[in-house]
């Protein structure tokens, strides 16, 4: 019997045995399956070994060392990055709002931005941030938003610890300078697509000579306007300038539509003027070259000449009138031919 139970005991010491190295080489087995991960088509992943980026690893199944041997960091090189300026939303927890302590520095009341009325989230203004100089010594509200996208992934990476608040300080920094160079008329009106475009190229360059490993995409003013204080002044000079500019309009338009016609008008005038003095010098030409004529021919034979005038002269005359031929008859009763007389005349 314990030679029985000492056969059992030791079957049983060995499944012990095999079944914890089964176990054991189970664990270590998940334990360097936790190092296949998955890489989405917009990221790249950064392979980190101690501290130390050692490789970079493309899209599709990956491995790595388990923890704490290696890790990854992923990130999107394809999707574009928005940082505002001057507004944040309340989500935003970039920046801790305790850090103001100013009340002045951080309106404590939610706004909707024009740009953003299709959006169900508030907004939260900073006026440290939007409230700008203009060369003219005014102040404007300028909201701004910065769209990037990651160029160099280790660069992003390792380069600079909070790349995105450097990024909106060189954005506000150069935004105010293209803003300081400007009137106010301009920033607010004319001026918003010169300011995006030049502070864009700056904020790129500078982005560049630091090596943040990003590309600038775009620069956009979300809203320029006055200062709260002094909005109503400014909404009345502006519809000032609206009007000036719609009576300057319609003057510019009623000039449009009265010259051409004056001008037309004249025109004719002096093209029937000058018509009309063509035919009279011609008409005089040829009187005088008739007369000249006729001058020449009674030269010639003057009696002949002024019997052919004579004879047109009573053709003209005879022409469009009646005639009556009376006989050379003694016969003829002058009171019969009187009442012929006044029958033709009737007719």
């Amino acid at each position: 019997m314990s030679k029985r139970r000492k056969g059992f005991m030791k079957s049983l010491t060995e499944i012990t045995e095999k079944l914890s190295i089964f176990i054991i080489l189970l664990i270590i087995g998940a334990y360097f399956v936790t190092g296949i991960h998955p890489i989405n088509s917009s990221e790249v992943g950064l392979v980190i070994r101690f501290g130390e980026a050692v490789r970079t690893e493309t899209p599709g199944i990956n491995y790595h060392l388990p923890r704490p041997f290696e890790k990854v960091l992923k990130i999107d090189i394809k999707s574009i990055r928005t940082i505002n300026l001057g507004v944040r939303k309340e989500s935003d927890t970039v920046e801790s709002y305790d850090s103001f302590n100013n009340e002045n520095d951080l309106i404590a009341r939610s706004v909707y931005l024009s740009s953003y009325r299709n959006s169900a989230t508030p907004y939260l203004e900073l006026q440290k941030e939007s409230l700008m100089m203009t060369s003219d010594n005014n102040f404007a509200k300028t909201q701004a938003s910065i769209q990037y996208k990651i160029t160099d992934p280790m660069d992003y990476a390792f380069k600079i610890t909070f790349i995105e608040d450097v990024l909106r300080c060189i954005g506000e920094s150069f935004i105010r300078e293209k803003v300081a160079e400007r009137t106010i008329d301009e920033v607010l009106t004319t001026a918003r697509t010169e300011i995006s475009f030049e502070a864009a190229e700056k904020i790129q360059e500078l982005v560049s000579t630091l090596e943040l490993g990003i590309k600038i995409v775009s620069v956009k003013l979300l809203e320029v306007k006055p200062p709260d204080d002094v909005t109503a002044a400014f909404d009345d000079v502006n519809s000032a300038i609206q009007d000036k500019e719609k009576k300057m309009n319609l003057a510019i338009q009623y000039y449009n539509n009265i010259v051409p016609k004056a001008q037309g008008e004249a025109s004719k005038t002096i093209q029937e003027a000058q018509a009309y003095s063509e035919i009279q010098v011609l008409n005089a030409e040829g009187e005088v070259d008739r007369f000249l004529s006729l001058l020449e021919n009674y030269e010639k034979a003057p009696d002949i000449t002024k019997k052919r005038l004579y004879l047109d002269s009573v053709g003209k005359i005879l022409k469009n009138s009646q005639k009556i031929v009376i006989p050379s008859s003694k016969d003829l009763n002058s009171i019969e031919f009187l009442e012929l007389l006044k029958d033709v005349v009737k007719q």
